[in-house]
């Protein structure tokens, strides 16, 4: 039972649906699944999943139909070879203001996960990222902590302290996360509940989808053709917004 009371029959196929996927290194540690519908200039948060293995996350992947123009953001290294690839390179100077670091690839495949998809329909890094709100079935590979810097210029909060802080914090960051948005007539409807915390990121990483193609600010790091790309919704700076 989705606890936002919808499911996938509320993904029609004239939807644009951000399925932000926090994957858990181990495949048989549970990853959290979030997925955020943008209409009308509104994000809503449809539906949150804690799935067990990733064979489980497999197995509901494959029930996202790419007709219903899904896009999958998921959150880990998809390609490429280590210990830091290009895509790391390219973004760590982008976040050292914010004291934001990023894990060494460590060789981990996961491509028991993304070939089922790929013959599924879903396309892998596709050739022209600011294109991808126009169609469904694709993926990307995201870093959570550098959307909340593109987003609303700071690192997420909610990853120290007790669980009372940490439930401040994700409060917090998501009205600062609103207050950002609203310049930009963009409303976001904010699961204040998720727990635990890969649910929260799983959420970052599809509302920064769903913010990078309403307002055309996704960024590929590297830009290199043909290289696998970390993709980052990057807002600009406050003197920049709409009055």
């Amino acid at each position: 039972m989705a606890p936002f009371g919808l499911d996938l029959a509320d993904a029609t196929a004239e939807a644009m649906i951000f399925v932000g996927v926090d994957l858990a290194w181990s495949p048989h540690r549970a990853s959290g699944l979030v997925a955020v519908h943008w209409e009308a200039q509104r994000l809503r948060t449809l539906w949150a999943r804690q799935l067990p293995h990733h064979e489980a996350v497999l197995t509901f992947l494959l029930n996202l139909k790419p007709v219903h123009r899904y896009g999958l953001l998921i959150d880990a290294p998809l390609r490429g070879t280590g210990p830091f690839r290009p895509a790391e390179h390219a973004l760590m100077p982008l976040l050292r203001p914010w004291k934001v670091g990023l894990l060494p690839f460590c060789g981990v495949s996961f491509e028991h996960l993304l070939v089922p998809l790929q013959h599924a329909g879903f396309r892998l890094y596709p050739p022209d990222s600011s294109r991808l709100c126009q169609v469904g079935g694709w993926i990307v590979e995201v870093y959570p902590q550098a959307t909340a810097v593109g987003v609303v210029r700071q690192r997420l909060p909610y990853k120290r302290g007790d669980r009372a802080r940490r439930r401040l914090a994700w409060r917090r960051f998501l009205q600062r996360v609103a207050r950002r948005l609203s310049p930009w007539g963009l409303a976001v409807e904010t699961p204040e509940s998720l727990e635990p915390t890969h649910l929260r990121d799983a959420w970052v990483a599809a509302m920064g989808g769903a913010v990078a193609c309403a307002l055309g600010c996704g960024r590929r790091f590297p830009e290199t053709p043909g290289e696998p790309y970390l993709w980052v919704p990057w807002l600009p700076d406050a003197e920049e917004e709409p009055a």
